[in-house]
């Protein structure tokens, strides 16, 4: 699925959401054909554009993750050449961990889900976590892992476990997975 896309001077840039994880593509035309790399974007990352300036070569975007907050990137001829502003971290992350699962529905079909915890090894991580799942699969909108401060403070740190599930009728696998809801 494609999210925001914006354009400068030499190049597109998109935000791309594939197999529930969100990135973004410079996209340029040389002299024989079209050239497309990843800019931005790791498993564990939500990335997303803000702007991009059409008479120039700056472009601005955000990521952020369920354990990092919100940071703004300038992104110059395809480099992040700056971080502009970066979130305050409200909650310690340093034994938590971010992990991505799949279960299998009764119809065969493999649901992905992320799991936010304590480390192995960390205080308390052998015992069983408390956990809150939260799911959401309408409207054709992605659940991706973001930064939730309140989850954070008041749930993670407290020795609480948080998943989030990539339901279908949710935009993390485009149309089909969608319309499967």
């Amino acid at each position: 699925s494609f999210y925001p896309t914006v354009f400068t001077k030499n190049a597109a840039y998109a935000t791309v959401l594939e197999n529930g994880v969100q990135s973004i593509y410079r996209i340029q035309r040389n002299a024989q054909s079209w050239q497309v790399e990843q800019v931005l974007g790791a498993e564990k990352d939500v990335a997303r554009l803000v702007s991009g300036d059409p008479a120039g070569s700056a472009t601005f975007a955000t990521v952020e993750s369920a354990l990092k907050p919100p940071t703004l990137l300038q992104i110059l001829n395809g480099d992040v050449v700056k971080e502009q502003s970066k979130g305050h971290k409200f909650f310690d992350t340093e034994t938590l961990q971010v992990d991505r699962f799949t279960a299998t529905s009764s119809d065969g079909m493999s649901i992905p889900y992320w799991r936010i915890s304590k480390l192995p090894g960390s205080t308390d991580s052998d015992t069983v976590q408390p956990t809150i799942l939260y799911g959401y699969g309408a409207s054709n909108f992605a659940t991706l892992p973001r930064y939730n401060a309140d989850v954070g403070r008041l749930w993670l740190n407290k020795g609480g476990a948080y998943v989030i599930a990539q339901i279908r009728g949710g935009g993390e696998y485009g149309p089909n997975w969608y319309n499967a809801g």
